[in-house]
């Protein structure tokens, strides 16, 4: 099997737009057996690095190009964040606006009634989890929008007792961004998906950017090796759906790195600041990121990892050297997680390297 695949990869490989990346990239798609990875390196607004190797599909001769469009998972989660930030610099509601006022018609447990809406953001709400088999089924029916698939899920959730005191303590759940985002279009009549391209993805011109499992003639899901279209329910769609370029997600990263330090962009600098903000001692922020310090950063670093099992994408943000850092895989699993961190661990000792030259 390891031979065979070797055989496949170097007669279908992907071109990269870098040869060092591709000499350091090829031993992890044998390694861990990939059908495809793309990396990403920004500096100073400027992309240092954009390269993809391998094939879109395992068994076809179709190489991955960096163009291609990736699954992001819930890297998804920084962009729904923003999402709500933007509506709330329109005046649509506040990071402190209680779930009593954003949804009275809903018959809300009492310890949810003073909740306010950041709490959503950092994972803090105490909410039960989507593990209930029918509930999941029935979210998987035509007859559900993602948006009433939203809306179903809101009313499970909300209505029963938190499993923690909301804001006691962190515990990461799709279902805070799933929640969050129904607010959101509650408040405006719009979906998310169009309240994402015409908020977001308009205007900073992310053209190749959608919502679940990338078109059959662009990149395929595998698992493993095995190719595969599948994806999460339509109405997880604000926890971990968007698919993007990797040159269009570094219009977006770029934001935040510039935001970090004091531009306005698509939220003025304040509000970036909020969304760079810890909730206490937890890592999570309130704009959808783990915020860590780390040495080769300097400072504050932003991270997330993404994957619906059969993609992974990984983003480091080190934003005092106005660094962006991403990777992306067409697999899942333990293999493209290992996979990522050593691609992202080959981006920073490349950058250390260099600042000694």
């Amino acid at each position: 099997m390891r031979i065979l695949f070797l055989l496949l990869l170097l007669i279908s490989c992907g071109k990269s737009s870098s040869g060092s990346s591709t000499s350091s990239s090829l031993p992890l798609l044998i390694e861990f057996q990939l059908p495809g990875l793309g990396r990403m390196t920004i500096r100073n607004g400027v992309t240092q690095e954009l390269s993809t190797l391998g094939v879109r599909k395992y068994g076809d001769p179709s190489p991955l190009l960096p163009t291609d469009k990736f699954h992001l998972g819930s890297c998804t989660k920084a962009m729904t964040a923003t999402l709500a930030a933007i509506l709330i610099e329109e005046g649509k509601l506040n990071w402190t606006s209680p779930l009593k006022e954003l949804l009275p018609e809903f018959n809300l447990h009492a310890s949810f009634q003073n909740m306010t809406y950041e709490t959503l953001l950092v994972h803090r709400a105490g909410l039960s989890r989507v593990k209930d088999d029918s509930l999941f089924r029935m979210i998987q029916s035509p007859s559900y929008t993602s948006t009433s698939a939203r809306e179903l899920i809101t009313r499970s959730v909300l209505e029963i007792a938190p499993v923690t005191t909301p804001g006691s303590r962190y515990d990461y759940n799709n279902t805070s961004y799933i929640i969050a985002a129904y607010i959101l279009e509650k408040l405006t009549g719009e979906s998310w998906e169009t309240l994402m391209r015409e908020k977001l993805f308009n205007p900073l011109d992310m053209k190749s950017c959608g919502f679940g499992p990338t078109s059959p003639e662009n990149t395929w899901a595998h698992k493993g090796l095995t190719p595969i279209h599948i994806d999460n329910p339509e109405g997880y769609g604000p926890a971990a759906r968007v698919h993007c370029s990797l040159p269009d997600w570094g219009k977006f990263l770029q934001q935040h790195v510039d935001g970090f330090n004091g531009s306005d962009g698509i939220v003025h600098a304040s509000t970036f600041l909020k969304l760079h903000t810890r909730a206490g001692s937890d890592p999570y922020t309130y704009g959808g990121w783990l915020r860590y310090e780390r040495s080769w950063a300097n400072g504050p670093a932003l991270t997330h990892d993404g994957s619906n099992t059969v993609n992974y994408a990984k983003v480091w943000l080190a934003p005092k050297l106005k660094l962006i850092m991403a990777t992306t895989t067409n697999t899942g699993g333990a293999e493209a997680q290992k996979a990522t961190e050593s691609v992202i661990s080959d981006m920073i000792n490349g950058m250390l390297a260099s600042t000694l030259l």
